[in-house]
């Protein structure tokens, strides 16, 4: 990002943000919640899964790109929209003071984290798998081949939680989050805790969502000086 943007300027810049952040939302829709691999059932917007890893990044691109075009940065005769790393002095606390404001936002989103994960109780909840065909059993019997799938049952998945601090996927505040944002429907249905947070890569990872990768892409932007 920080070698990118030098290229845009403008309300050029803002299109090129929102053009991207759009991209990267779509695609990681697509190829991450819609069923279309090795011969999947195709693109049900019902039940896409919303968050997922492409969509993570658009999320973290799109918060740092509006802190680096909107929030002024501080330079030796005081804040400036438009100063330059040029307009600072070169000693080791220019890489804090000139980014002053960015620093600030990135330790807010850093505590925000702390207290919802730490702070927020979570209820118990459950979830309901509908009622559906399962893989279909097949016999044979000389060249003829009869294949057969059973009704599986509606199954309610009850849980109880009621507490602070879980870093558990069944009741960490993530899940509370990510559910209330996006409902159980369009949450990753991989494993048996269906619904799992945004922001993970497994059902062992826990983040609230998007806040650690937000304040990682400030910390990766920041150092590269990109308004030089």
């Amino acid at each position: 990002m920080a070698f990118s943007m030098k290229k845009y300027g403008g309300p050029g810049l803002k299109w090129k943000v929102a053009s991207r952040t759009l991209k990267l939302f779509v695609i990681g829709c697509i190829t991450q919640g819609a069923d279309i691999w090795q011969g999947g059932s195709g693109i049900d917007v019902q039940h896409m899964r919303i968050p997922g890893i492409l969509q993570r990044i658009a999320w973290a691109y799109c918060v740092v790109a509006m802190m680096k075009m909107w929030l002024p940065v501080h330079t030796n005769q005081g804040f400036a929209q438009r100063g330059s790393w040029e307009d600072t002095n070169k000693d080791t606390k220019a890489l804090f003071t000139h980014y002053t404001l960015h620093w600030m936002g990135a330790l807010a989103f850093f505590l925000l984290y702390l207290v919802v994960m730490l702070g927020v109780t979570v209820p118990s909840w459950q979830f309901t798998i509908p009622g559906h065909y399962g893989d279909p059993l097949c016999n044979t019997t000389g060249t003829k081949q009869t294949c057969v799938s059973e009704w599986v049952p509606e199954l309610v998945i009850e849980t109880t939680c009621d507490v602070k601090g879980d870093l558990t996927p069944k009741c960490s505040a993530t899940r509370m989050v990510d559910h209330w944002l996006f409902g159980y429907d369009h949450m990753w249905h991989g494993g048996f805790y269906t619904h799992s947070p945004w922001c993970e890569e497994g059902p062992g990872i826990r983040s609230l969502p998007c806040l650690p990768p937000s304040l990682a892409r400030l910390c990766g932007r920041v150092p590269a000086r990109g308004d030089r």
